[in-house]
């Protein structure tokens, strides 16, 4: 039997470098993120959507970020069937936190990706979750060594 969907955390997170960033078309502008969000979650009827956010490094620890740190305190509570991240790495860019986050979460509150094929229900999605996570953390260390690279030549 399907779960029924009807409390939705919807999570956004963008840094200050990717905000002044013109080459990335705007896709991590919170506007944009939020979008896709709701247009994900209109697959479930009768929903109530609860959105938090972040302008941070998605490297800093939860304690760091008063968006998504509420947004656990609040899912661990049972207020939430659903979370929905843009993609996962506005969650989180490292492997051992994004695991600890989903644990958190538990089995009551799934975890979805809005332009991700990520359902933490699914046994797939939970698979797909750790490759997800894996380029999250490879991404973020390409991207840091393109910046001290840049600084050097510079």
């Amino acid at each position: 039997m399907e779960k029924s969907i009807k409390r939705v955390a919807v999570y956004l997170r963008t840094t200050k470098e990717e905000m002044l960033d013109l080459d990335l078309d705007g896709i991590y502008e919170i506007s944009a993120q939020e979008k896709a969000c709701v247009e994900f979650c209109n697959q479930w009827p009768d929903k109530e959507i609860v959105t938090f956010r972040d302008i941070s490094s998605g490297t800093l620890s939860v304690e760091e970020r008063p968006g998504l740190k509420s947004l656990l305190e609040r899912a661990c509570s049972g207020e939430f069937d659903a979370v929905v991240v843009f993609r996962i790495d506005r969650l989180s860019r490292n492997i051992k936190m994004l695991l600890d986050i989903v644990e958190e979460l538990g089995s009551s509150t799934d975890l979805y990706s809005a332009t991700e094929p990520l359902n933490t229900r699914e046994t797939m999605g939970r698979a797909i979750l750790n490759m997800l996570a894996t380029f999250a953390t490879l991404e973020k260390g390409v991207t840091n060594h393109r910046h001290c690279t840049c600084e050097h030549c510079c």
